[in-house]
């Protein structure tokens, strides 16, 4: 594995209104670093990822409600999502899934893969390339800040 696509923990820090009116900033933040990972989603992603950050309860169901309720009928296991690259400002990611004798990659949208990661808990990681190529290093007051690769590596 390559320093490239190393892949680094990240969760989901929160949600803050974008520069449009239509849309919003999901921050992800590195577990162990101190870079942040700006994701701009649309007003409905936006609000999806709210309801399940704050675990808000509503009377409709949800795909992801679906989704898990598929996957755990057929005993499929997902197990993690994973940010593996940005291409024009669109990021690209996969979840991983398995039923014990296949494993499966699917390809989805950015906010897809993290409304999903956080409704079944999973784990979400970026490849190194990603934090490098949007990462943003803040201080614990916000004020960005200059960091050393080095200072990321995991032990």
């Amino acid at each position: 594995m390559t320093s490239e696509t190393k892949r680094i923990e990240v969760s989901v820090l929160g949600l803050s209104p974008g520069q449009s009116i239509q849309s919003y900033i999901c921050v992800l933040s590195e577990k162990r670093g101190k870079r942040k990972i700006p994701v701009v989603v649309n007003t409905q992603d936006a609000q999806n990822l709210a309801i399940i950050l704050e675990n808000i309860k509503i009377s409709k169901i949800t795909m992801y409600d679906v989704f898990r309720e598929i996957t755990k009928q057929y005993e499929i296991i997902n197990q993690e999502i994973y940010i593996y690259d940005v291409v024009e400002g669109k990021f690209l990611c996969r979840m991983i899934t398995h039923n014990n004798v296949d494993e499966v990659e699917l390809e989805m949208s950015i906010a897809d893969a993290l409304a999903l990661a956080l409704s079944l808990n999973l784990t979400i990681y970026a490849f190194e390339r990603v934090l490098s190529k949007v990462g943003i290093a803040t201080d614990e007051n916000g004020k960005v800040i200059e960091v050393d690769f080095e200072e990321n590596e995991e032990e």
